[in-house]
Formats: C-alpha cells, sequence, structure tokens
C-alpha cells in the first residue's frame, strides 16, 4: 500500500514508511521484491507463507524472491507492536 493511503491508525509510521518506499525505489526494487527478499535472506527464516487473490499476485510473488543480500534495511526496524500486530490494528 502506498504510504499516503494509510490509514490515519498508521500516522506514527507513515514518514517512517515513505522513506523505506523512497529507498527500495532508488534501488530499482518493488515493495515485493523488498519484503521477500528481506526475508528470504535471514538465515533463521525456513520458509515464507503468502496470501494471493489472484494468479497476478502469485507471479508477482513467485518472480521476486531472491535474497537481497546488498541491502541494509536496519535503519528501517519498527518496535511499536500496535503497528507489528495486525490483531491491533484499529480502522477508522
Amino acid at each position: 500500500m502506498d504510504p499516503s493511503s494509510l490509514p490515519s491508525f498508521f500516522d506514527s509510521v507513515k514518514t517512517h514508511m515513505m522513506r523505506y518506499h523512497e529507498c527500495i525505489s532508488r534501488s530499482g526494487l518493488t515493495p515485493v521484491q523488498a519484503a521477500l527478499g528481506f526475508v528470504t535472506e535471514l538465515v533463521e527464516i525456513d520458509a515464507v507463507i503468502c496470501g494471493v487473490t489472484a494468479h497476478q499476485q502469485l507471479d508477482e510473488l513467485c518472480s521476486a524472491s531472491n535474497p537481497l543480500r546488498t541491502m541494509d534495511f536496519t535503519e528501517f526496524a519498527i518496535n511499536d507492536n500496535l503497528i507489528l500486530n495486525p490483531s491491533k490494528w484499529q480502522s477508522n
């Protein structure tokens, strides 16, 4: 989702997410490529489960799953449990 379209519940991380999207865009990555590339590079991760609602999404996921050894995502870490745990998300 484009960070500018996030519900107001996520205002605390909206600027943070905009910087993240700018960074991955400058690297020539889509959000899906960056997300999958990040998790597939983690040695602690054995498998990734993704849901899809259309075959185009499955195609995008399959073509995007390459580790990103050259990207450092440390500056984009978020530690706020209200943001990280979808069960705590509120809708407007």
